[in-house]
């Protein structure tokens, strides 16, 4: 049971990666907090299995396949979800993967795979419902960086990059989207268990 400062019951969130881990956490603290959630995912299968644990605490939930770093599925992700609920007042962009490598040894598409999951997802996930929330002029945006944005690491320049870059990424849209009454916000965590027994 959420804490009565933390009701918001009635509002409506869509969390983009929210099938498994930190996005999962998010969907079911904010289903305790009494919204109605929609999560996405790469595939169908930790989606729905978070959809059923929101409809579990009481409210309603919408579980959508797609790939979070492309335009298409995030335009088609982002009109069901406004076909369903209506209206969108937080939308959560989790979405992450890393590849620990040496630069040298790095190809070029694990670079751009790490950048998009990490980078690109938010800027597609803001690009699709941002017209959404701007034009009601309410609503608030929350970006998963993580705490390597703060200080790079050997063997991590594609995740520590793009990390850094949701972080100003991230600011950018606070300050262009803050006349319209939309708040943008970026949150850091640590290590969090992603595996399995917790998705």
């Amino acid at each position: 049971m959420s804490l009565p400062e933390f009701d918001i019951t009635g509002q409506k969130a869509l969390v983009v990666g929210g099938g498994r881990g930190i996005g999962k956490g998010i969907a079911l603290a904010l289903a305790e907090a009494g919204v109605d959630v929609a999560v996405t995912g790469l595939t169908p299968t930790y989606a729905a299995k978070t959809a059923d644990e929101v409809r579990a605490l009481g409210r309603t939930a919408v579980s959508l396949a797609g790939d979070a770093t492309k335009s298409a599925d995030m335009d088609q992700i982002a009109q069901q979800v406004l076909t369903d609920f209506g209206t969108v007042d937080i939308l959560v962009n989790c979405v992450g993967d890393s590849i620990r490598k040496p630069l040298v040894q790095l190809p070029e598409e694990e670079w751009r795979h790490v950048v998009d999951v990490n980078l690109t997802e938010a800027f597609q996930g803001c690009r699709a419902l941002g017209p959404h929330l701007l034009e009601r002029r309410q609503g608030c945006v929350i970006n998963i960086s993580g705490w390597a944005s703060f200080r790079g690491r050997p063997l991590s320049s594609a995740y520590d990059s793009a990390k850094t870059g949701l972080m100003r990424f991230t600011e950018c849209i606070a300050q262009e989207w803050a006349p319209y009454g939309v708040r943008v916000n970026a949150i850091a965590p640590g290590y969090f268990p992603t595996g399995a027994h917790v998705g």
